[in-house]
């Protein structure tokens, strides 16, 4: 039970993460693909 609420928090922040991380990337795609 403890190990299955420490992978859920993992999964959680892997989440934030990726999102924090496609936010940037997306919007300079974004931009490239505008510019372009």
């Amino acid at each position: 039970m403890e190990s299955h609420s420490k992978s859920r928090m993992f999964i959680f922040i892997f989440i934030i993460l990726c999102c924090i991380i496609l936010k940037r990337a997306g919007a300079q795609f974004y931009l490239g693909l505008v510019g372009i």
